[in-house]
């Protein structure tokens, strides 16, 4: 024991510890995406969306190459799950598949700045290389979001 002075022990959290403890990332970038409507715009959060979606397709893209739709599909639930999103897919015949999401890991953000939704979907369209339809949506008050996935319509061939 001392009598005074610092104490002789000091304790601070390692890496691992962090996720232990509270974050407000959600607010943070609420505020991040408010401030810069504030002073920007909406054009500008709708183009910083554009460039994110960009950079998951670019991202997950190599996942995706030589897979058949179901493998794709399989694929981005898988994604979506380590995103946080708690995704999930079936198929529902020979030409449709639906992946739902149990949990909204951007809640906080979906809420205030439907861009990040849409974006989403879009990112969906692009990797899935499919028409994509939403068909249940947290931030509208859903229980999940969940999507519906079909094979492209195939051109009917002229005929002569």
């Amino acid at each position: 024991r001392r009598v005074v002075g610092r104490p002789r022990h000091v304790y601070s959290l390692s890496a691992a510890a962090e996720d232990f403890f509270p974050r407000d990332y959600g607010e943070l970038a609420s505020t991040l995406l408010r401030t810069i409507l504030e002073l920007d715009g909406e054009s500008k959060v709708a183009h910083i969306f554009k460039r994110m979606k960009e950079k998951a397709v670019a991202r997950h893209a190599p996942r995706m190459v030589g897979k058949t739709l179901r493998d794709r599909v399989a694929e981005m639930a898988k994604i979506m799950t380590e995103a946080g999103y708690m995704a999930e897919w079936e198929q529902l015949d020979a030409r449709t598949f639906q992946i739902t999401e149990h949990n909204c890991a951007i809640s906080c953000v979906a809420q205030e700045c439907h861009q990040a939704c849409e974006s989403e979907l879009a990112m969906l369209r692009v990797l899935l290389k499919a028409p994509v339809t939403r068909q249940e949506h947290i931030a509208s008050g859903d229980r999940c979001c969940r999507y519906l996935v079909r094979f492209r319509a195939k051109p009917k061939s002229a005929r002569s």
